[in-house]
């Protein structure tokens, strides 16, 4: 059903979780719960809910994309650093980047402008 770098996510809380199809029924990701990048199955990694597909998110050969997810595994888990966001973007030659974690920041940062600035008189 899926192909070789296809992108995946399944909800959690208030976030998604990605991960990236590395083989039939294999997926790659940034694993909270393993502590590190693991190359899994699918129905294993989305606890068999039903994945958001986001299609390809690379012009890699799919060699390159198994390649590349091979070499990360192992790689600890960290939240603003290698999660599985900043992991799928690696495999797919794409600039680590979290937007989920920017946009987290960004409302933090927002509402602590707010309280700060709050009961103030001008």
């Amino acid at each position: 059903m899926y192909q070789i770098g296809d992108v995946l996510s399944v909800p959690k809380f208030v976030y998604r979780h990605y991960m990236i199809v590395v083989g039939p029924g294999e997926v790659a990701h940034g694993s909270k719960e393993k502590g590190c990048v693991t190359i899994e199955k699918l129905k294993d990694a989305t606890k068999n809910r039903a994945a958001k597909h986001h299609g390809r998110w690379s012009s890699l050969p799919d060699q390159e994309i198994v390649y590349r997810a091979k070499k990360m595994v192992g790689t600890p888990y960290r939240l603003f650093s290698d999660n599985c966001e900043h992991v799928v973007r690696e495999i797919s030659g794409k600039d680590r980047s979290s937007p989920q974690i920017a946009a987290a920041m960004a409302c933090v940062g927002i509402a602590a402008l707010f309280l700060a600035t709050r009961g103030k008189s001008a």
